[in-house]
């Protein structure tokens, strides 16, 4: 394992991420028995919302710009794609906090949650904080500073345990659990551009030119065209459920599904993202030198599925105990909702290579129109359910929607991918 990890690149700087991930989301996780009782469900169902609202923002911050700074060939193109993907996160930022301090009282009232109203003045500082991170994440994945987002993620984990516990003892409620999320948050975005500023301030201060903004800008139309829609309608269906099962349960029940998704995704984080921003440069880099994509994606997929299945299967048959015995007994029904998000999230997992690939070749407009029939269809599932059954079927239907689409995304990519190659293999033979 050792020789492995050691000879081969990919693996190696996977694993410089993941050590990092896997120690900041284990500080979280170890974390998770202690919060669920220093907080009530109720209370977690008002973070979710809050985390709901975050999610469906932080997509657009840099209109997908950011995306694209691992793709020319050039730094010197890359580098103004930064400074465009900075300015735009700032004009967004700025559009938010304007957007809040006069629709405020909509917003609180439209969630049913009132308690989110002395809250809603954090997500400034969460949108600002997430957007400038992932601009210096896909710096650092193109320069391959591997250890250094590991660092970042670190750091983030433990700011998050620690402020969220201590928060917990002081009974500060939502605001606990939102102040620790923000202080990770901008803990990371902090270290990660004191680590890219220390190495690469000259080269990208003296690259900065408003002809080259322009130029890229252009060029890579494609992805605030495409692919921002397409992310913020993924992240729309991602981020729906929180708001219906406020709408028509109440928080605690948030607090359920929230507490579910978040101990059930945290392991799949530790390995895909990891592995999404490794597998993202070398995608991107295949593609530019002609390599093959097609072989890469299903070698990709397929260790994926090696990886998951396993812990997969374990959690499907055992999370409703699992969720009693380590979280107590008022969180049994949170299992129960675990175990089919780990259907979900399963199928989630092992689509990775498929969406960077399709990201990278050019099929920002039909992710766009897979998400948009992806959102009717997850939406209704779960609006039907919610409403003429129960939470328990609509979350069902939900996770069995997601699955299947993201079965279809994998088997799309891979077939126009496959045409890709032989076209490519034809020309030049």
């Amino acid at each position: 394992m050792f020789q492995l990890i050691k000879n081969n690149a990919f693996i190696r700087n996977v694993t410089i991420l993941i050590s990092g991930t896997t120690i900041a989301q284990g500080l979280m996780i170890l974390s998770a028995p202690l919060l669920s009782r220093l907080y009530e469900p109720e209370v977690f169902g008002v973070f979710a919302l809050y985390s709901s609202i975050i999610g469906i923002l932080s997509v657009m911050m840099s209109w997908h710009y950011e995306l694209v700074i691992v793709l020319p060939k050039q730094n010197e193109d890359s580098i103004n794609v930064v400074a465009l993907s900075l300015f735009l996160v700032a004009l967004m930022t700025g559009m938010v906090s304007v957007i809040i301090f006069f629709a405020k009282d909509l917003i609180v009232s439209l969630s049913g949650t009132p308690d989110l109203n002395s809250l809603l003045w954090w997500i400034p500082i969460s949108i600002f904080s997430l957007g400038i991170y992932q601009i210096f994440n896909y710096w650092s994945i193109r320069m391959k500073m591997f250890k250094q987002l590991s660092l970042s993620q670190l750091f983030r984990g433990g700011s998050v345990a620690s402020t969220q516990v201590s928060a917990g003892f002081l009974g500060m409620g939502s605001a606990g659990l939102i102040g620790g999320q923000v202080v990770g948050q901008v803990t990371a975005s902090m270290i990660l551009g004191y680590q890219v500023f220390r190495n690469f301030s000259k080269e990208i201060l003296s690259h900065i030119n408003f002809t080259t903004i322009k130029k890229v800008a252009i060029e890579y139309k494609r992805f605030p065209m495409y692919s921002a829609p397409q992310s913020l309608t993924n992240a729309i269906s991602r981020n729906i459920p929180p708001i219906l099962l406020a709408v028509f349960y109440g928080p605690a029940m948030v607090g359920f599904y929230a507490m579910a998704l978040k101990l059930i995704q945290m392991p799949v984080n530790v390995i895909g993202e990891s592995i999404r921003s490794v597998l993202f440069q070398r995608v991107s880099e295949n593609y530019n030198n002609n390599g093959n994509v097609f072989s890469l994606l299903v070698k990709s997929t397929i260790n994926l599925v090696k990886i998951a299945i396993i812990p997969s299967v374990i959690l499907f048959l055992f999370s409703p105990k699992l969720f009693y015995w380590v979280l107590g007994a008022d969180w049994y029904t949170a299992g129960v909702y675990a175990r089919w998000m780990t259907v979900w999230l399963f199928f989630g997992f092992i689509n990775i290579p498929a969406f960077v690939t399709a990201q990278t070749v050019g099929l920002q407009k039909y992710l766009l129109i897979y998400e948009i029939f992806l959102l009717i269809f997850r939406s209704a599932a779960l609006y039907v359910g919610l409403k003429f059954f129960s939470a328990f079927i609509g979350i069902l239907l939900f996770c069995l929607i997601a699955s299947l689409f993201n079965l279809l995304l994998i088997l799309g990519v891979a077939l126009f991918t496959m045409k890709m190659q032989k076209r490519e293999l034809n020309q030049r033979g």
